[in-house]
């Protein structure tokens, strides 16, 4: 699960620095892919999703991790998804469907 904590770089886990802020992923699984653009769903609600920055193609079924800003920036399997959101669950107001 390297990504659940991402700052700069979205694989890499350090202590932010005192001017730093912290993104939180949240997994969407892509229900519609039209080009660059996505359509994820996430605790029962869909969020349209740019796929620019995704270092490796997707297809409708997988698991992708946005941050604000509408972006998918990483692949993760249905295993790293279910971590995820079980640690999710333990913030309620992102457990939700709250924005990432």
């Amino acid at each position: 699960m390297k990504s659940f904590v991402a700052s700069v770089a979205p694989t890499t886990r350090r202590q932010l620095l005192p001017n730093e802020t912290m993104c939180l992923t949240v997994p969407y699984r892509l229900v519609r892919i039209d080009g660059f653009s996505a359509l994820g769903e996430f605790g029962g609600r869909t969020r349209e999703l740019s796929l620019l920055l995704m270092p490796e193609p997707v297809a409708v079924g997988d698991y992708v991790l946005a941050q604000v800003g509408d972006f998918a920036v990483e692949k993760v399997d249905e295993a790293t998804a279910d971590e995820i959101v079980a640690l999710l669950e333990e913030i309620p107001a992102v457990a939700a469907g709250g924005r990432s």
